[in-house]
């Protein structure tokens, strides 16, 4: 599954292709895959326009694990990768047949597109009506992204939980774009074992853990 790592790397892929670009219309082929919420949080119909469909991408945000669009129109489309998701920008002079997997596709000036490809539909797309919408209505879920974790963070935050310290790590509320394989990296280069207990690990150890910049 996609970690943190690979995420930003896929948000900085796009941002030459995206940013500044105006999406002429959207495909929407699998409409179980998005999730529209207005400004009460009301679940509303997944429908082009909000999918940014005649709007120009202004920014392109991450917090742990997923993506979001930003419209000049403030709308946003938050996109979630899952296990086997992935966004490609593609170019073509003649459409291509579309693949059973493909759930969205912006299409994009100069004959490109972008797609939404999840195979095992672990993914999803969460559409919002403005960026602070976005941040309190999904993102407020979500604790400091895990560039951004300190030491501190995680002692005031764990010192007294019981849980394995891996498994307090995956909790995606402590810390935002942790996964199995940079938990496992991060505590063996701090000499930690995934399962002490985190009321077991001492102030030192969680900034070996975290240490700040």
């Amino acid at each position: 599954m996609p970690e943190l790592p690979e995420v930003e790397t896929v948000r900085r892929s796009l941002l030459p292709h995206l940013l500044g670009t105006r999406i002429g219309s959207v495909r929407i082929h699998r409409r179980d895959i998005c999730e529209c919420r207005d400004e009460r949080n009301r679940r509303t119909a997944p429908t082009p326009d909000r999918l940014l469909t005649g709007d120009t991408i202004s920014s392109i945000l991450r917090l742990g694990k997923q993506i979001a669009f930003i419209g000049e129109s403030g709308r946003v489309v938050c996109v979630h990768l899952g296990m086997t998701g992935r966004l490609a920008v593609e170019a073509s002079a003649a459409p291509r047949p579309r693949n059973p997997h493909d759930h969205v596709v912006w299409s994009l000036p100069h004959i490109r597109s972008l797609t939404f490809h999840d195979p095992r539909r672990f993914g999803g797309i969460w559409t919002f009506p403005s960026e602070a919408a976005l941040r309190s209505q999904r993102w407020s879920a979500l604790g400091p992204d895990a560039l951004l974790l300190t030491g501190d963070h995680l002692a005031s935050t764990l010192s007294s939980s019981t849980r394995a310290v891996k498994a307090a790590l995956l909790d995606q509320s402590v810390a935002a774009g942790v996964g199995n394989i940079y938990a496992d990296e991060a505590l063996f280069s701090a000499n930690i074992h995934p399962m002490t207990r985190c009321s077991r690990i001492s102030p030192s150890q969680w900034h070996t853990l975290a240490p700040e910049a």
